[in-house]
């Protein structure tokens, strides 16, 4: 896990997205202009503002890939070095998943819901690396 990335995001969306302009359930709004810098005022999700970071998009983390039909999923998996199921709880709404822990099935959750605030996922991006990239489980029968 890349956790200098990851809290560069955080940092991001702490303190440079309008609330206004974030929505957690899409990479940029269905009102995108194609405008790679977001200057058509359209809403993005923690993913799409990722691409607004510098130091990310030098990592090849760009809206250019949504224009290519190139999964931005992948590269966000490869720029902060984190698994599918890691990147699917941070950045997929209401996302739970059942994973074989210590041989015992747990399940891993993100509580946050499709109207999270660019704070709320900063917050819980925060949490993920504080907890060196370990999710809170509870076991699950079967």
């Amino acid at each position: 896990m890349n956790k200098e990335r990851l809290l560069l995001l955080a940092e991001f969306l702490e303190t440079k997205v309008p609330e206004d302009r974030f929505d957690y359930t899409t990479v940029v709004g269905s009102n995108w202009k194609y405008a790679l810098d977001l200057s058509c005022g359209t809403v993005a999700c923690a993913l799409g503002w990722a691409t607004q970071i510098p130091e990310l998009a030098a990592e090849g983390l760009t809206l250019q890939l949504l224009l290519e039909n190139r999964s931005m999923f992948i590269k966000a998996m490869q720029v902060f070095n984190i698994s599918e199921l890691d990147a699917d709880l941070l950045f997929i709404p209401a996302m739970s998943a059942r994973r074989l822990i210590d041989g015992k099935w747990r399940e891993v959750k993100n509580s946050l819901g499709d109207n999270a605030s660019a704070k709320e996922v900063a917050a819980h991006i925060r949490g993920f690396v504080a907890r060196d990239g370990h999710w809170d489980t509870h076991a699950v029968e079967g």
